[in-house]
């Protein structure tokens, strides 16, 4: 598994791999002090079907899976309708 030190670096190595637009912002993500407690970590490609840029939850559909997410509101000011965005997704248990 891979870890970077910046989400730049993680976006453009996932847009060049994999050829897939990305439009959200993202901010700078250091992972690598929790890595042993995340689990699950995967992407999936999606597409935005509604952006709530108040609250930060956004209606995607991802490998025929109709999600809603929570991103901070302030990283959505980018991300519209009909874009193709790549979800980072793992969780941790306390």
């Amino acid at each position: 598994m891979l870890f970077f030190r910046s989400a730049w670096a993680m976006v453009a190595v996932t847009t060049a791999l994999t050829g897939f637009p990305v439009s959200a912002q993202v901010a700078d993500i250091d992972m690598r002090p929790r890595r042993e407690k995340i689990v699950g970590m995967h992407t999936m490609n999606a597409v935005v079907n509604s952006v709530d840029k108040k609250s930060g939850l956004v209606d995607v559909e991802a490998e025929g899976l109709k999600l809603i997410v929570h991103f901070p509101p302030k990283s959505l000011d980018r991300v519209n309708p009909g874009d193709r965005i790549i979800l980072h997704m793992g969780f941790s248990q306390p």
